[in-house]
């Protein structure tokens, strides 16, 4: 995989939507318990969409870019300018 490389940043992003997301979906999981026969029907593909979304977008768009730099279409950054003679 070399698309993708790790950074701090990203890291501590997915922490923070992980905790958050986390504490939510436990906190409708007991709220539904209270009200409904099996709350994990509900819960579980939400956790799945939790855990899973946040890396595949992070891969999706690492896999994007790297094949949009591969070879001679890669992204330059120069500046075209005109001579007046």
């Amino acid at each position: 995989m070399r698309f993708y490389y790790i950074s701090i940043l990203s890291i501590v992003l997915l922490a923070v939507i992980y905790l958050i997301g986390t504490v939510l979906l436990v906190w409708l999981g007991k709220w539904l318990r209270k009200r409904w026969k099996h709350p994990w029907v509900a819960v579980t593909p939400l956790f799945l969409l939790l855990y899973l979304g946040p890396v595949a977008e992070e891969f999706w768009i690492a896999w994007n870019f790297g094949q949009l730099c591969k070879g001679r279409n890669g992204v330059r950054l120069g500046i075209l300018h005109k001579d007046a003679g």
